[in-house]
């Protein structure tokens, strides 16, 4: 099933034109020249912790939460219906619902079709001759529908002068911008983390809930975020006498799990709770970019790309001027994919267990979306079960997590130089890594970023500067990559990392290439023009 939603804003239209008549779309799709600008602007807050750049924000001590029921809203971020008559975002009536139809999102033909619900209305053609409809989307959605576009691209600049494109795509579909959506960031990222350290958060479940079984393979998206939270404010209490202990240590393990608890878990927990939720557009884009340089070495195919898509055209829209950007700083917060989410779980608490059928299905969509506004119906879907830990019941685990901390690292202190590789695998034999105090395992893609360079972080001398001859340990620092550098020899390097500018640079190339390259395979696009009225009439 398909469910097609508008959710209403308070913003502004955005027009498909700059004063100076440049469109939305960039002709250059992913824009690897682009990009590589925007790496090098972003190499020095990448040279520090996301906890290390956030405190230098002056707002920074907004994020601070002590509310209770906040702090648990935060943690049910992806429960989705969790809090439906609260936040404005969330509410349920400012939803509208276009259709719900049979249909399968598999394919760039499918999204056509579900666009054509709303593209052919009269209101709609009316609208999208000035302006456009963002279009918050998962993986699939961005691709297919920038599939989509990029093909109409093609045809009026002449380079693809096909009839059957004329009909099979419509000419409005330019006008719907595809949108990283932000909760699906949240969501895959924090899942992502847990899967690349599931070794260490089991151990870490283990000791500070007493258990004895191991903590799931891939844990239910609360579970995700209970435990992310009390990695993080644990760490918070001990963090600084760790950071003095460890001075400028270069040891794998101690920068591994540096790496961990001080970038990759409080960016996973801010992107979209702190950042994308206040509207703190700037911080939210730079963001985003740690996050890309995160799924980059966690190899995770799909996100490295969209995430590179949406910093193409934020800097695309920035270069030319273009209009989204002012709506963007302004109201970020709902360029958000939640109310689709938060419909398809209503929709699921309301629907009968036997209704089977798609015309049923949409029935009783029609139904609940006729509803919206009224108060008893919309306070029935309300969660009737409690978070499973008070505000007190969190502080008490927060402490113990501190404790398993500070166990955990004095370990790394005891044991410098003890971390293990090892060639393991049944048919293909892998690097995998052993740290002090853990039995399991952890890949490659575990290790900072400095590690997935070519040029690995020296373990005898601090500074990796290639031409450098000092073999000091004073006046230098170690970066979050993992590479350290004398603060002249940083100076000289223009404040930025030459083996990870390097490794990230080629992988803004690689990823840009090969996602335009899918943005023009040849689908079924010209097969199924004849049958398209039919599938919307259905």
């Amino acid at each position: 099933m398909a469910t097609i939603l508008f959710n209403t804003t308070q913003a502004p239209p955005i027009p498909y034109y700059t004063d100076y008549h440049l469109a939305i779309h960039n002709p250059c799709g992913v824009d690897a020249s682009i990009l590589r600008n925007v790496c090098q602007e972003f190499m020095l807050t990448l040279a520090k912790s996301y906890n290390s750049e956030k405190s230098s924000w002056n707002w920074a001590s907004d994020l601070v939460v002590v509310d209770e029921t906040e702090i648990i809203e935060r943690l049910t971020i992806h429960s989705y219906d969790s809090d439906i008559s609260e936040k404005y975002q969330r509410k349920f009536n400012q939803t509208k619902l276009v259709d719900c139809i049979e249909l399968d999102l598999k394919n760039t033909k499918n999204y056509i079709q579900a666009a054509n619900t709303f593209l052919r209305l009269p209101e709609t053609k009316e609208y999208l001759k000035m302006f456009v409809i963002p279009f918050p989307a998962d993986f699939p959605g961005q691709l297919f529908i920038r599939r989509a576009v990029t093909k109409r691209l093609k045809m009026e600049a002449g380079t693809e002068p096909e009839p059957e494109l004329e009909s099979s795509i419509p000419k409005e579909i330019m006008h719907l911008v595809p949108f990283l959506g932000p909760l699906h960031v949240s969501l895959n990222t924090r899942e992502s983390v847990m899967i690349i350290f599931h070794s260490f958060f089991d151990y870490m479940y283990k000791i500070v809930f007493n258990k004895k079984q191991k903590l799931a393979a891939k844990p239910k998206p609360w579970r995700i975020n209970l435990l992310l939270y009390l990695a993080h404010e644990g760490r918070l209490l001990i963090k600084n006498c760790v950071l003095k202990r460890f001075a400028m240590s270069k040891d794998i393990s101690y920068v591994t799990f540096l790496d961990l608890l001080d970038n990759l878990v409080p960016s996973t927990l801010d992107i979209y709770s702190n950042l994308f939720r206040s509207n703190y557009l700037e911080e939210y884009i730079s963001t985003i970019f740690r996050l890309w340089t995160i799924m980059r070495r966690f190899q995770w195919h799909n996100y490295d790309k969209i995430m590179l898509a949406f910093l193409s055209d934020i800097h695309y829209w920035k270069k030319i001027n273009h209009p989204i950007i002012h709506t963007l700083k302004t109201h970020l917060n709902t360029f958000d994919e939640y109310p689709v989410e938060n419909y398809h779980s209503i929709l699921r608490r309301h629907t009968n267990a036997k209704v089977s059928t798609g015309k049923s299905l949409r029935r009783d969509a029609l139904f609940l979306d006729h509803c919206r506004h009224e108060n008893l119906f919309v306070k029935s879907f309300e969660p009737t079960r409690d978070y499973p830990y008070t505000k007190k019941d969190l502080d008490n685990l927060v402490k113990l997590t501190a404790i398993f901390h500070l166990d955990f690292f004095d370990n790394l202190w005891k044991n410098p130089g003890r971390t293990e590789l090892k060639k393991e695998g049944k048919k293909i034999k892998k690097d995998f890594y052993y740290f002090p105090g853990i039995k399991s395992q952890f890949s490659s893609k575990a290790l900072p970023l400095g590690y997935h360079s070519k040029k690995w972080p020296s373990a005898n001398k601090l500074c990796d500067r290639l031409e450098c001859t000092d073999p000091s340990w004073i006046d230098g620092m170690v970066l979050n990559c993992g590479h350290g550098y004398h603060e002249t020899c940083f100076r000289t390097l223009g404040l930025k990392c030459p083996h990870c500018f390097k490794y990230l640079s080629d992988s803004i190339d690689e990823l840009s290439q090969s996602y335009n390259q899918r943005l023009q395979m040849d689908e079924d696009i010209k097969k199924w023009a004849d049958c398209e009225s039919e599938n919307h009439e259905s």
